[in-house]
């Protein structure tokens, strides 16, 4: 690591010009709830803490795990876009759970997803 002195460089290298990337914005969890829904109650995936070090503003996608006990194992719904799991798609015994990628705006850089425990 070396040091730029301005004082010490001739005054054609004082000038010195910075970029700024972007960066991507970071999601700490993702919760659903309720944590024990009826077979009559939609789930609710909710994103925990975030940040964006740029300050740029954070969207996010959102993918459905569905486990439906049939040997399978948790399988993408790719209907399911938004942040409620509807309940007339579950049934007793099913598994659920949601990941969420955070994204930033207006760039569309997105950052690491984060899964929320299975319910």
């Amino acid at each position: 690591m070396s040091t730029l002195i301005a004082s010490q460089c001739p005054p054609s290298a004082a000038s010195i010009s910075v970029t700024i990337l972007n960066s991507a914005p970071v999601l700490q969890s993702v919760s659903l709830s309720p944590t024990t829904p009826t077979s009559l109650e939609d789930v609710v995936a909710t994103e925990g803490t975030y940040a964006d070090a740029d300050n740029d503003g954070v969207n996010f996608s959102i993918r459905w795990f569905h486990d439906k006990n049939d040997g399978n194992g948790f399988v993408v719904d790719s209907a399911e876009i938004t942040a409620v799991f509807p309940y007339v798609k579950t049934r007793k015994d099913d598994k659920l759970k949601a990941e969420f990628t955070p994204i930033d705006s207006p760039d569309g850089l997105a950052g690491a997803a984060v899964e929320s425990g299975e319910i």
